[in-house]
C-alpha cells in the first residue's frame, strides 16, 4: 500500500537526517528482514530528491540549498545501507560454505578427489540443462515444486504476454508506488521483469541525459538553457529513469529471496538428501582407495588450519579457492 511505503520513506528520511526517531526504531531498519525495505525507500528517495533539487535549481528556489544538504545525508545513508545488505550477503555466503564443507579439510580433500576422479560421482537429481542463469534456476525450482507460488490469472496472462506488453506493464508499475504489480514479482516472470527493467534503462537513458543505463548521473550542464517544455520532459525522464533503477533494485533483491528459498527447498528434498548421502559415501571410498592424494591434499590444506581439520574462515574465500585449484592442478598433472 501507498501509505505504508509513504511511511517507510518518512522513517528513512528521519533516520538519515538525523532526526529524533525511537533508537529502536533505527535498530530495526537494518535488521534482516527490513534492511532491504529501509533500501528501498532511501533508493527512492534518492531519485525523488535528486530531480526535485535539479527543479528547484533551474528554477532559483531559495531551498535548493537544504534540499541539496539533504540529498547529501540521504546518499549517505544509502550508502549505508548497501553496506549493511552487502555485510548481510556476505555472512550468508559464508554459511552456506560452511554447511557445504568448504571450511573442513577432510570434506575439501574428498570433493578434489571427486573431480579428480569424475566417474565415482553419482548423477545428481533434478538438474536441469536450461539453467543458464539465477532467473532459470528459479524456474526450474517452480517447475520441481521447490517453490510453490500460486499462479493467479494475471500472472498467467503475463507469462503469455509479449516483451512488449510486459514492458509497458513494467514502466507502468515504475510509475506508481502505489498497488505495485503483484504478477511482475512471482518467482516466474522475474526474469522478464529484470530483462523489461533493462530495456526500460536504455530506452530513457538518452532522453534522461543520463550518464549511462545504470547510473542517473549529473544534469547535462545545457540544461537550463532549454526551453521550458523541453526541460520539464528531461525532468520526467531523470524521475522516470530513478524510478526504474529503483525497481532494478527491488527485482535484485526479490530474485534473491527466490533463489536463496529454491536453494533451501532443494536440500529438504528426500532425492537430494539421498544424493548427498551417496556422494558422502563415494568420496570416503575414494579417500580409502587413493591414500596418498588424499593425504597430500590434508598437507597443502595444513597451513591454512586454525584447528586441525578446520580451515581458518578468516582466510578470504578466494585465497582458500585458489589453493584448492593449485591443488586439483599438481594432482591432476601427476595422473
Amino acid at each position: 500500500m501507498r501509505s505504508d511505503f509513504d511511511s517507510l520513506v518518512t522513517i528513512a528520511i528521519a533516520d538519515a537526517t538525523q532526526r529524533d526517531i525511537p533508537s529502536s526504531t533505527r535498530r530495526l531498519l537494518r535488521k534482516r528482514d527490513w534492511h532491504l525495505f529501509w533500501r528501498d525507500a532511501l533508493k527512492y528517495t534518492v531519485g525523488e530528491l535528486q530531480i526535485s533539487t535539479e527543479i528547484m535549481a533551474a528554477e532559483n528556489d531559495p531551498r535548493t540549498k537544504a534540499n541539496l544538504q539533504r540529498l547529501a545525508l540521504v546518499r549517505k545513508a544509502l550508502t549505508g545501507a548497501d553496506k549493511v545488505a552487502a555485510e548481510f550477503r556476505r555472512r550468508a555466503h559464508r554459511a552456506e560454505l560452511s554447511e557445504n564443507g568448504f571450511y573442513i579439510s577432510d570434506r575439501v580433500a574428498r570433493s578434489i578427489l571427486m573431480r579428480l576422479h569424475p566417474e565415482t560421482r553419482p548423477k545428481a537429481p533434478h538438474t536441469s540443462d536450461k539453467a543458464a542463469d539465477r532467473f532459470d534456476t528459479i524456474t526450474d525450482g517452480c517447475t520441481q515444486g521447490w517453490l510453490a507460488i500460486p499462479r493467479t490469472s494475471d500472472v498467467e496472462s503475463l507469462l503469455e504476454a509479449s516483451p512488449l506488453v510486459v514492458r509497458n506493464v513494467t514502466a507502468r508499475d515504475a510509475q506508481t508506488q502505489q498497488d505495485r504489480n503483484a504478477a511482475l514479482r512471482h518467482p516466474l516472470m522475474l526474469g522478464r521483469w529484470h530483462r523489461s527493467l533493462q530495456e526500460l534503462a536504455e530506452i530513457t537513458c538518452p532522453r534522461a541525459g543520463a550518464s549511462s543505463p545504470h547510473a542517473l548521473g549529473p544534469l547535462p550542464p545545457d540544461a537550463n538553457r532549454l526551453p521550458h517544455e523541453e526541460r520539464s520532459n528531461l525532468f520526467r525522464a531523470r524521475r522516470f529513469m530513478a524510478a526504474v533503477m529503483q525497481r532494478q533494485a527491488e527485482c535484485d533483491y526479490q530474485a534473491r529471496w527466490a533463489l536463496q528459498a529454491v536453494t533451501q527447498r532443494r536440500k529438504e528434498d528426500p532425492s537430494i538428501i539421498a544424493y548427498r548421502e551417496a556422494y558422502d559415501a563415494a568420496g570416503h571410498e575414494l579417500a580409502a582407495k587413493y591414500p596418498d592424494e588424499y593425504a597430500y591434499v590434508l598437507e597443502r590444506l595444513a597451513p591454512y588450519e586454525y584447528r586441525p581439520g578446520h580451515l581458518d574462515t578468516k582466510v578470504s574465500v578466494d585465497t582458500l579457492t585458489f589453493v584448492r585449484r593449485q591443488i586439483y592442478q599438481t594432482l591432476s598433472s601427476r595422473a
